[in-house]
């Protein structure tokens, strides 16, 4: 188990997944930590307003699938966000245009460009738009509807802001990657804007840890021809990987100071070459 605080808590969010409650012994237990200790985090993770304390346990504060606010969902998952935000901007070079979607992954990896120079950044989100505040980047947002919980651009209106638009790589956000080989999100109108981005860019990369991989959807974004590279953290399935590069997709996992790279060419063993980036 990891000794960091931060990864620790993102453990607890889904071991409280589709329980009504979890003790906090057995919580502890689970995670290798003291009563002591655990009763630490659930007070923070509360605090966020993420859990509520019971007598003796805790309990999730959404439902499992459920859109968060952005500022508690930012704190989901947070280290493995940031490795994956650092392993994506090497993607990124000076003078690139990029699209970047609605997310907190995508937010974190704007942040991780800020030594890049020169760049043009396309964003229906608020929050990347804070964090591309750069005197020699040029910043682009369409108009349109915003959503409260996201504070991202969405609705015809936006999407006809795109109609002209051309440019290098869009770095998209999704909420699940099924085996079924598509890329989902959670409402109709998240789903419309971003195919109207997937449609302005040569390339795309899609962002997002390890908990997506290999899980149910509920809306269908784009299947995952759609994509050329995914960024995901280390711990994913190596089988799901696997079934991932098999389409096709180079697979960029990131880990704490560490980055190695999948891709779909086959070596004389038959399997998915290996390489450091």
């Amino acid at each position: 188990m990891r000794s960091s605080v931060g990864a620790r808590r993102s453990e607890i969010l889904p071991l409280l997944s589709g329980a009504e409650a979890i003790r906090v012994s057995d919580l502890a237990a689970q995670l290798g930590v003291s009563p002591v200790t655990l009763r630490r985090d659930l007070r923070a993770l509360e605090e966020q307003g993420l859990i509520k304390r019971t007598h003796g346990g805790a309990v999730l504060l959404y439902e499992q699938g459920e859109e968060l606010p952005y500022e508690l969902a930012r704190e989901v998952r947070k280290e493995q966000k940031e490795w994956i935000a650092q392993a994506a901007s090497r993607l990124v070079a000076h003078g690139d245009s990029i699209i970047v979607d609605a997310g907190t992954t995508t937010a974190a990896f704007v942040r991780a460009l800020r030594l890049k120079r020169d760049l043009k950044v396309v964003t229906n989100s608020l929050w990347v738009v804070q964090a591309a505040e750069r005197e020699d980047w040029t910043v682009l947002c369409p108009g349109g509807v915003v959503r409260n919980k996201s504070l991202a651009f969405v609705g015809p209106d936006a999407e006809q802001g795109l109609a002209n638009l051309r440019v290098g790589k869009m770095f998209l956000a999704f909420n699940a990657l099924c085996q079924d080989g598509w890329f989902y999100s959670l409402d109709s109108f998240s789903v419309s804007m971003k195919q109207a981005m997937l449609a302005c860019a040569s390339r795309v990369v899609a962002l997002g840890d390890s908990s997506k991989i290999m899980k149910e959807g509920l809306i269908r974004l784009a299947p995952l021809s759609a994509v050329d590279t995914l960024v995901t953290d280390e711990e994913a399935t190596e089988a799901g990987l696997a079934a991932i590069v098999e389409h096709g997709i180079t697979v960029v996992i990131a880990g704490p100071g560490r980055v190695r790279r999948l891709e779909p060419e086959k070596s004389r063993t038959g399997l998915p070459t290996e390489a450091q980036i």
